[in-house]
């Protein structure tokens, strides 16, 4: 993957598909260049020991935002709001089951955008290793 950030409600739909197909199998992923926000969590939810990163890779860790101008009385104003809300709940909890963070630390590293570097998404919990190549994820002849 190579995204930069997205709609948390379609990762949430994504989310739940990779869900169903990481109890069935084993599902690699690699970040190539950049994974923001909903990509990284998407990168995060691989399955364990085969969440990679090229070296150059970066991986953002920021907190949902509205990309579109919202407009309306103060109640009209509530509903996005507490969808957002919500939005950002959701992405702490899979930051945490994936990374093992506390919700107080992903909390914190959300609220302003953090960057990551492919050693600093390693040692947060992002990925598992960093890989120099994507050929070095392949699986040898014979093996699957």
């Amino acid at each position: 993957m190579g995204l930069p950030p997205g709609d948390l409600l379609r990762l949430l739909a994504a989310r739940r598909l990779l869900a169903d197909f990481l109890s069935a199998c084993d599902v690699e992923t690699i970040c190539l260049g950049q994974a923001g926000s909903t990509a990284a969590v998407l990168l995060a939810a691989g399955t364990p020991g085969k969440r990679c990163a090229l070296p150059g890779a970066r991986m953002a860790l920021s907190q949902p935002a509205l990309h579109e101008p919202v407009e309306g009385r103060a109640s009209d104003l509530a509903v996005p709001a507490e969808e957002l809300a919500w939005v950002r709940t959701r992405l702490e909890e899979l930051l945490v089951r994936h990374t093992g963070r506390t919700r107080a630390q992903v909390g914190a590293d959300i609220e302003r955008d953090r960057i990551l570097t492919s050693q600093e998404a390693l040692e947060y919990g992002l990925i598992d290793r960093i890989v120099p190549d994507r050929k070095a994820t392949r699986p040898a002849p014979g093996e699957r």
